[in-house]
């Protein structure tokens, strides 16, 4: 397993030669998720290496239990969870850790949907001042009074501000979501490794699969439309100043929604792959 760091890096700091040789390394390998992957910051890669390693042991599972040709023993009798298991983090149990990425996911979906229609929000108050602008009373030369076109602009760039507030509350809460229930995820398929897989570990393992595909799907169509957002803020004209620092701020905001966006798909396509693994499908 091979991974590389994308990283903004100050030009003068970069020696072509060097990246050069990086990028031909990187081609080498073939396509990215495949026998490479590129990651972030540091919790991304700690997550990306534990879901693959996870799959790897799976695997080696898989091919030990194939060379033996042998059968099955009995599945060993599970032991009921009891408030007491939960009693500490590290006594959690797989259903205990399922049950926390259900909830963590569900509120994924929430807030997705939530900074969805606060953006969908703005786009029509966009259009609103948009029209308001051009009712407005002109004069001869079709120009608007400039004391009565900037009270309007400044009631958009308001809007703006709103909605960067707005979206601001939710990233962190997005954020910890996100990671909570992908680090759950972990742990229970971890602890999974260590199971012999009877056909109510699959069938919980598929509810897992839908969930994750659910949520997979909303956090692509969400960054889609929060990219078609992006550059219709960035194509409004430069006004004023006022204008101009309220669309920096929501551009500002975009761009780390999308980073979020993009954080999350990469991590819920490598649990899908676990989750195929699991169920001896191929999940690629």
């Amino acid at each position: 397993m091979v991974y590389f760091k994308d990283e903004q890096i100050a030009p003068s700091r970069l020696d072509p030669r060097e990246l050069e040789k990086v990028n031909q390394f990187r081609s080498s390998l073939g396509d990215e998720g495949v026998l490479y992957w590129n990651f972030t910051d540091v919790d991304q890669f700690e997550k990306l290496i534990r879901l693959h390693l996870t799959r790897q042991v799976q695997s080696w599972k898989e091919q030990f239990k194939n060379m033996q040709a042998v059968e099955q023993s009995s599945p060993t009798e599970k032991t009921p969870t009891t408030a007491a298991d939960v009693a500490e983090d590290d006594e959690l149990g797989i259903l205990d850790l399922l049950e926390i990425f259900e909830i963590r996911f569900d509120e994924l979906t929430s807030i997705s949907e939530r900074i969805a229609l606060a953006t969908e929000d703005l786009g029509e108050k966009m259009i609103q001042r948009t029209d308001e602008m051009n009712s407005l009373p002109r004069d001869s030369q079709g120009n608007v009074e400039r004391r009565v076109a900037k009270r309007h602009i400044s009631k958009a760039a308001a809007d703006m501000n709103q909605y960067t507030t707005r979206i601001e509350a939710e990233l962190p809460l997005f954020s910890e979501a996100l990671n909570e229930g992908i680090d759950a995820f972990i742990r229970a398929a971890e602890m999974s490794v260590d199971l012999d897989v009877n056909e109510a570990d699959r069938a919980q393992a598929r509810d897992c699969l839908k969930a994750i595909t659910s949520v997979h799907a909303v956090l692509t169509s969400s960054k889609e439309s929060t990219d078609e957002f992006r550059q219709t803020v960035t194509g409004l004209p430069r006004m004023t100043g006022e204008l101009n620092r309220a669309k920096r701020g929501v551009v500002s905001v975009l761009d780390r929604l999308i980073d979020d966006f993009c954080n999350g798909q990469k991590l819920l396509q490598e649990a899908e792959k676990v989750v195929h693994e699991l169920l001896g499908e191929d999940g690629t």
